[in-house]
C-alpha cells in the first residue's frame, strides 16, 4: 500500500472533502450539496431499478463521503463503499452518523471488496480522477467478476482542448483548486474506456 501522502484526495479530504467533491459552486451549500446526491440517485436509479435481481448488497466505487451511497444505501439491505483515501472513509462515518444510515461497510480500493456477489455495482464521477487506465481496468474487472446484477458506471469523455493541453504542463503550484494534479479531470475520448 502507498503512503497516504501520495494519495491528493487525503489531502482533500483533510481540506475540504465536499469542495473537492462538489466541484460545482451550485452544490457548494450543504442542503443542495445532499440533495445532488439524491437526484443523482434517483436518475441512476430509473435506469437500473427494472433490470435488478433483487436489492441486498450495492457496491460504490470511489465513495467520498457518500453522497450517493446515503440515498442508495436506503434502497439496500448493505451497501459497501470503495475509496482510495482512507480520509474520505473518516468522513463517511461521520456522514452515518449524521443520517442515521448505518448498513455500510467501508473498504480502501485494495481491499477484497470483491468477494461475494453484488445485485449492483455502481461509480460516478470517479474514474474521470484516475490516471491510469490499468487502475480503471483491474477496478472494472473486479466489479465484473463479482457482479451478480446490474453495473452503472460513468465515465466522462471529454475532448483535449488546447487550454487543458497548456494547463496540464503548468507547476502545481500555479493550478487553480480545481485543476490541480488527482482532482482535475483526464480528459479521455471515448474509444479510450471502450478498448
Amino acid at each position: 500500500m502507498p503512503p497516504l501522502s501520495e494519495n491528493p484526495w487525503d489531502k482533500f479530504a483533510k481540506e475540504n472533502p465536499q469542495f473537492y467533491i462538489s466541484s460545482k459552486s451550485r452544490w457548494r451549500e450543504e442542503d443542495a450539496f445532499w440533495r445532488s446526491g439524491e437526484q443523482t440517485v434517483a436518475y441512476i436509479w430509473d435506469h437500473v431499478v427494472a433490470h435488478l435481481p433483487r436489492r441486498h448488497l450495492a457496491i460504490e466505487i470511489g465513495v467520498g463521503i457518500g453522497r450517493l451511497a446515503v440515498p442508495v444505501a436506503k434502497k439496500f439491505s448493505r451497501v459497501k463503499v470503495v475509496d482510495a483515501s482512507p480520509f474520505m472513509l473518516q468522513h463517511l462515518q461521520h456522514t452515518c452518523a449524521r443520517f442515521g444510515v448505518c448498513n455500510f461497510e467501508l473498504h480502501r480500493d485494495t481491499d477484497p471488496w470483491d468477494t461475494e456477489p453484488a445485485d449492483f455495482i455502481y461509480s460516478a464521477l470517479t474514474f474521470q480522477h484516475v490516471e491510469d487506465l490499468g487502475t480503471i481496468e483491474t477496478t472494472i474487472r473486479r466489479a465484473a467478476g463479482c457482479l451478480a446484477g446490474v453495473a452503472f458506471f460513468q465515465f466522462d469523455t471529454r475532448p483535449m482542448t488546447l487550454e487543458v493541453r497548456v494547463r496540464n504542463h503548468l507547476p502545481y503550484w500555479m493550478l487553480p483548486k480545481l485543476h490541480r494534479r488527482g482532482i482535475r479531470r483526464i480528459r479521455r475520448g471515448a474509444n479510450d474506456f471502450r478498448a
